[in-house]
């Protein structure tokens, strides 16, 4: 067995590892639970340094300046999660935010060794062993559920709650970033049948299950990217600025958002179309403004940030937390990941953040001109920079890791392929001779 072979074991099992860590937490034993979805990552390194030892030497090709901002943005995020512990951040303890804060740092080390090993694999190896993984995933938790357990951190009941996912909406993020990359891939694949018929099936599969999960927001913003695809607006740079905007779009246009779901057939797929619910976005809508009024004003720890559940530290929630978790301060959050980075990191994270997610659209839309294997997740990754405005699916959770290993293969450069070489040998052999 080849080192990378070990290597991509481990990485394809990593997702389903880190999903069961995610219950085990929750159920049991948050420090365990944390552990264990860090341990495939840990390993990842572990093996790195054990052959770097071996070789004594490596040599790797990679973007170093962003490699570096990455290293700076994950330690940000650790840090507030200390900060927020020093200012008595309740429900917690120095090993969960240890523990945690090792979750956003070797995440994407691990990747960028991945990537490494794999530098002269096939051009497909990163669509191909990332879908494979979250497919993993996907059925682990399809088995755990069929087997009787549930979601033990974020659930509602009447839907469908998976167990090993960070919450509802998570798993429902990953269904529809899945679903983006095999519609991509159907699209460079009408001549053959034989390999994108199973492909529909999985896509319509997977509607399903988030149509028993029921997360309004996440089917509205699919088909609001698949409508960018359709209109081939995603072909410029506007779609990533536009997405730097969402909130303050989707608060202007609500009322309008509510006309449309309420056609019959929005009606049908949503479940649930009232008209304070939806104006308000299931409430949310009162938390983005609040948070878009501390950014505008208030302004409290704007540079510096205010640590892990920062809104908590400023009281900007509670009557909301009263409201709607029984006086549990702590547990409500801004439904945004841009919100939550920025009041709990500062908004220059935020902005080295929105860089970073610049660099990694910028690099698979160009792979997506291409027709490179890589530009498959272009779609999904525009899907990403919408939900991250009205979602929490890409802060210091499963969105976060999927950004993690798609920044790493920007950061590690590419190199011919074994077969690119070998060609290459050939047509300089026949010179010679």
């Amino acid at each position: 067995m080849y080192k990378k072979d070990i290597i991509n074991t481990i990485f394809i099992a990593s997702f389903s590892i880190y999903g069961i860590g995610n219950y085990l937490g929750a159920s049991s034993i948050p420090t365990l639970g944390l552990m264990v979805s860090a341990l495939p990552y840990l390993l990842i390194i572990g093996f790195f340094l054990l052959d770097a030892l071996y070789r004594r030497e490596f040599k790797m090709n990679m973007r170093w300046r962003l490699y570096w901002l990455m290293g700076l943005f994950s330690l940000s995020c650790a840090l507030s999660l200390y900060v927020a512990y020093f200012k008595g951040l309740p429900n917690t303890s120095f090993p969960i935010i240890t523990t945690r804060a090792l979750l956003q740092i070797v995440p994407f080390q691990a990747f960028v060794i991945v990537l490494w090993y794999n530098r002269n694999s096939d051009k497909k190896f990163l669509v191909k062993s990332t879908m494979l993984a979250l497919s993993i995933m996907l059925f682990v938790n399809l088995l755990g559920w069929m087997g009787g357990l549930e979601n033990a951190g974020h659930g509602f009941e009447g839907r469908l709650n998976l167990p090993f996912f960070p919450g509802i909406y998570t798993a429902a993020g990953m269904l529809i970033v899945m679903n983006l990359v095999f519609i991509r891939q159907i699209g460079r694949m009408w001549t053959d049948p034989g390999r994108w018929v199973w492909r529909v099936a999985f896509i319509a599969f997977n509607l399903v299950l988030a149509y028993f999960i029921n997360s309004r927001l996440t089917t509205m913003v699919f088909f609001l990217v698949l409508g960018f695809a359709f209109l081939r607006l995603i072909r410029t740079n506007l779609v990533y600025w536009l997405s730097m905007f969402t909130i303050p779009i989707v608060l202007s246009l609500r009322y309008v958002v509510y006309q449309i779901l309420s056609l019959p057939a929005f009606v049908a797929l949503m479940h649930r179309v009232d008209f304070e619910d939806v104006t308000s976005f299931n409430g949310r809508a009162y938390l983005w403004q609040i948070g878009m009024d501390w950014l505008l004003r208030d302004q409290r720890g704007i540079i510096l940030g205010n640590g892990y559940n920062g809104q908590y530290f400023l009281d900007l929630l509670t009557f909301y937390a009263r409201l709607w978790s029984g006086g549990k301060l702590d547990t409500v959050h801004f439904h945004s990941s841009s919100l939550e980075i920025a009041v709990n990191q500062g908004l220059p994270a935020f902005i080295l953040f929105a860089y970073l997610l610049y660099k990694v659209f910028q690099y698979f839309r160009e792979k997506y001109f291409q027709r490179h294997p890589d530009g498959d997740f272009y779609i999904a990754i525009i899907y990403i920079l919408f939900v991250l405005q009205i979602d929490t699916f890409a802060y210091m959770g499963l969105g976060y890791i999927i950004f993690s290993l798609l920044l790493a293969r920007v950061v590690v450069k590419e190199e011919p392929s074994l077969q690119t070489l070998e060609v290459a040998k050939e047509v300089d052999t026949l010179h010679v001779a």
